[in-house]
């Protein structure tokens, strides 16, 4: 298999080092958007150019398969589509060290790090990270283009949201939904449920804001009642602000 990790950046590095331990891998080759990266060689491997020299470089290099080493998930679903209309097949890159049940459901394009543990009757989408040390308990939905900061929790039937993501060392409690888009900070602790959009700081977590809220006033409307009501907390002010995990 001659395969095309795009994105040469500390991502792109830790996605290599996993793929490294798979023997049906015969070359390894990056590209990537940022032009200072062009021709230049990262851990032994070669930047080939941007993601748009990608038709001329799958039949120069003959690669087959590609996965995709970016942490944006918008970005990322972007690119995705472009390699599957290119015919390149999606590659799966899982760490030897992570431990996944028998039975786990899986999709395309899904980077799961070491040290990572999925248990039983969990469902993973496509082109979802993973990453070092996540543990995901019993009966988990992990939709597509999500991202899985190093050292998040999810306990028992917890569902993340298309192009959501959980940052580094939060923790989600059972049977909660991590909305569409939404954000959990780094090192939050989740006991509700986080509407679409939103991003979700602190201990408990409270909803620091919801991404286009001005430009969807019955999205805030949903908000201001689930605060009253007291499904949700609001944040003072003087919270620190969210830091987005790559």
């Amino acid at each position: 298999m001659n395969i095309v990790i795009v994105g040469a950046g500390g991502h792109g590095r830790v996605v290599l080092d996993i793929l490294r331990y798979n023997l049906n891998v015969k070359l390894i080759r990056f590209v990537d958007d940022d032009r200072d990266s062009h021709h230049k060689v990262v851990d032994g491997v070669p930047v080939l150019g941007s993601t748009g020299s990608l038709p001329e470089l799958v039949a120069r290099h003959k690669l087959d398969a590609a996965i995709i080493a970016v942490g944006n998930n918008r970005v990322r679903a972007e690119v995705f589509n472009r390699l599957r209309g290119l015919g390149l097949r999606l590659e799966n890159a899982i760490h030897p060290r992570s431990i996944i049940a028998r039975g786990v459901e899986m999709g395309e394009g899904v980077v799961i790090a070491s040290g990572a543990m999925v248990n039983a009757g969990t469902t993973i989408g496509n082109n979802v990270i993973i990453n070092t040390g996540v543990i995901i308990d019993h009966d988990n939905v992990i939709e597509d283009h999500t991202h899985l900061s190093p050292g998040a929790k999810l306990a028992g039937k917890v569902t993340i949201k298309r192009y959501a993501h959980v940052g580094i060392r939060a923790t989600v409690a059972q049977r909660l939904t991590i909305g569409e888009g939404a954000t959990v900070g780094a090192g939050a602790v989740v006991f509700n449920d986080v509407p679409e959009n939103a991003v979700a700081v602190g201990v408990p977590a409270r909803i620091l804001k919801i991404n286009g809220a001005a430009a969807d006033a019955e999205r805030l409307a949903e908000s201001d009642a689930a605060l009253e009501s007291g499904a949700i907390q609001s944040v003072p002010q003087a919270s620190p602000p969210v830091r987005q995990e790559q």
